[in-house]
């Protein structure tokens, strides 16, 4: 898996799903990417 094309896609359905779109995206980011690196 290709860790930049996984970003990209997080990105992607974050901006779809998103309910709150004041909610910084980056935040979500990078929250999933310190549980990436966590597990």
């Amino acid at each position: 898996m290709d860790l930049l094309d996984d970003l990209l896609e997080t990105h992607q359905e974050l901006s779809k799903k998103s309910k709150n779109p004041k909610k910084p995206l980056m935040a979500e980011l990078e929250m999933k990417i310190a549980h990436g690196k966590a597990s």
